[in-house]
């Protein structure tokens, strides 16, 4: 089988691999080439840099077996990718839109071009414009987007390596770390910063594009770095939908220090209880939040939150049973 999908995120698009490459021994291939604009297919930026850092061939490597390739070093893995007039030769089985700009093309791809392909709309974001008449097949990775009656939908959790993101016992040193990427343009970088001049025995870093403390990268040196922290910073306001740092933490075994609220609904909402796997820093005051997180912080006491935090995980993340449903999900849409 093949599957075609745009590409935007590379801890989403890692996880398609996953499933369809690793999983189930299929396909993946994503768009390269400036014929996908030409054509008026990828319409996911109007910038011409942006266009070119996603599909010019030059940042491309041409293989001997006649596609290209994207080595994406952050998530460790290679892209395999179809030009236009090979997206044109070749017989696809699934068609995968992953942002809003693509609801309409990636359908109108399927109809004119691959009528014997299946559509889907894969939904990863919160606020996400939709509309059932055209997105008919849905994977949410939210839990936020219900459909209606003749919707086919499936609720997926973004498979990642746990054999990257696995449990230690915290260590000795007082490390609060975040990964947001330009948290700086965020409403929350006064607030980051106001804890940190407080707490001045705590080691505080905050990493991600536009970061005070530089991009941690690769995936497996992402996971080192929440390995090595006390607590994971993560207030992210708008956008976030699954929640990769969230998973992640939980992964690990890394207490998280949030506002609940912005998971409400969510995949990572039962993630979050507070005192138990994160500190919501919306039950309490900056003075009362600092004593709880001086509090946990504490040996005996960070490392059940820890513990917490990893249990916590397990109970409500299965990739296995997701993989099960999805297979169900795919075999479904095709009939």
């Amino acid at each position: 089988m093949k599957v075609f999908a745009d590409y935007h995120h590379g801890g989403l698009y890692h996880a398609l691999h996953i499933l369809f490459v690793e999983r189930l021994g299929w396909e993946l291939f994503r768009p390269v080439g400036m014929e996908w604009v030409t054509n008026r297919i990828w319409k996911y930026s109007d910038n011409p840099p942006t266009q070119k850092q996603y599909l010019a061939l030059e940042n491309h490597q041409l293989r001997k077996d006649g596609y290209y390739y994207w080595r994406d070093h952050s998530e460790e893995i290679d892209h395999k990718c179809l030009t236009f007039e090979q997206f044109a030769e070749m017989d696809i089985d699934y068609i995968i839109g992953t942002v809003s700009q693509h609801e309409t093309t990636f359908p109108m791809l399927q109809a004119h071009m691959k009528p014997k392909a299946t559509a889907i709309r894969l939904l990863g974001n919160s606020g996400e414009p939709v509309d059932y008449n055209i997105s008919k097949n849905i994977i949410d990775t939210t839990n936020l987007y219900k459909g209606r009656e003749d919707t086919k939908r499936v609720v997926w959790h973004q498979e990642f390596n746990k054999d990257l993101f696995y449990f230690t016992r915290p260590g000795p040193k007082k490390r609060i770390r975040g990964y947001l990427n330009c948290f700086n343009e965020t409403p929350y970088y006064d607030v980051w910063h106001k804890y940190k001049k407080a707490m001045t025995d705590f080691e505080w870093r905050m990493h991600g594009h536009n970061g005070d403390d530089g991009f941690i990268t690769p995936v497996s040196a992402l996971a080192q770095s929440m390995r090595d922290s006390s607590f994971i910073w993560h207030i992210k306001e708008h956008g976030e939908g699954f929640g990769h740092i969230i998973h992640n933490a939980l992964a690990v075994g890394r207490p998280v220090i949030t506002l609940k609220k912005h998971y409400a609904g969510k995949l990572a909402e039962p993630l979050l209880v507070d005192d138990i796997t994160c500190i919501d820093l919306e039950q309490g005051s900056m003075e009362e939040n600092i004593k709880r997180i001086n509090y946990w912080s504490k040996p005996e006491n960070l490392v059940q939150m820890c513990r917490n935090a990893r249990e916590r995980f397990d109970d409500h993340v299965d990739f296995n049973a997701d993989f099960i449903k999805m297979k169900k999900f795919l075999e479904e849409i095709r009939k």
